[in-house]
């Protein structure tokens, strides 16, 4: 549980949970219809002994997400496993029932056995492995002024960072391209957890295998930023000892999250700790503390933007 509170996704609202759950199951090729077209037979007095153990197998597990924050759909995969004795055991019964009208049980049999790979060929083309090298390479065509942004569990190719590092440190900015975005800016928390903030962002035009990506801008902070503004740091490549002190100097105004980690895991170990650090915050205003007095303290290691559409 102590784990699940750390990894995952907040589930903090009914809607929240039935969006989560309606997203999981369709990445595993299980649509809501026929749960509950499976789940009806355990309403029935007859049908609880047998139906009740396979729906709590399928539906605890996503009653409970809240508890331990989601998570990706390969973590419920085994779900898959009890749909398909639910589904099954429901056939089963469906066929017993029409025993007395052949043609309907005839026709029953059929779109059983047809509606599975019917469901698989739309959802397995999802579970393609993506072309990393080739999306790396297009999304490094962006102009020099573009930073790219990648999901923070991404697999990379080799030769990634060096890419990632110059465009870091980069003299002028001016936006941000995210690699297959998921409605916000992915990024890794101090305890290694993927986290994905909501943003508002423009789309660009997809990646190799369709893979979708979209456009933030950014602008350089001039002044006080107002409550709730999305902010990118660039931490330029200094000692561990100067950039943890600049991480902990930025938690006095917001949650860090950190961007492109693996990249600059990457880079650090080629370089020996000398890469850029890349931190994203929704901006809270601290008592007597601004953003530009914070770049002013961190003596030109902290270069702040704002993030919008």
């Amino acid at each position: 549980l102590r784990q699940g509170m750390i990894w995952g996704t907040a589930l903090d609202s009914p809607a929240a949970l039935l969006r989560w759950s309606g997203t999981l199951l369709d990445d595993l090729g299980i649509p809501w219809f026929l749960v509950l077209l499976c789940a009806a037979p355990g309403v029935c007095r007859r049908g609880r002994a047998r139906w009740l153990p396979l729906l709590a197998a399928l539906l605890l597990p996503l009653l409970l997400a809240p508890l331990t924050r989601g998570g990706p759909a390969r973590v419920y995969l085994p779900l898959a496993a009890a749909f398909a004795l639910l589904y099954g055991g429901t056939a089963a019964l469906v066929l017993r029932r029409l025993r007395r009208a052949p043609l309907l049980r005839l026709f029953a049999a059929a779109l059983a056995v047809l509606i599975p790979p019917l469901l698989w060929r739309q959802t397995f083309p999802r579970w393609e492995p993506v072309d990393w090298p080739a999306v790396a390479a297009a999304a490094e065509t962006a102009p020099p002024d573009t930073l790219v942004i990648y999901t923070a569990t991404d697999d990379l190719p080799p030769e990634a960072p060096e890419a990632a590092c110059k465009r870091m440190l980069a003299p002028d900015l001016r936006q941000l391209l995210l690699v297959r975005p998921r409605e916000g800016i992915s990024g890794l928390t101090r305890e290694g957890a993927e986290t994905v903030v909501p943003l508002p962002l423009r789309p660009a035009p997809p990646l190799p295998g369709d893979l979708p990506a979209a456009y933030g801008r950014l602008r350089p902070l001039a002044s006080k930023p107002a409550p709730g503004a999305a902010i990118l740091a660039l931490l330029r490549p200094a000692s561990p000892e100067a950039k943890g002190a600049a991480a902990r100097l930025l938690e006095t105004v917001g949650t860090p999250l950190f961007l492109n980690a693996r990249l600059v895991a990457a880079i650090n170990r080629r370089t020996g700790n000398n890469s850029p650090t890349l931190i994203f915050f929704i901006y809270r205003p601290a008592d007597g503390t601004s953003l530009p007095e914070i770049e002013r303290a961190a003596d030109g290691l902290i270069r702040f933007y704002e993030i919008t559409p």
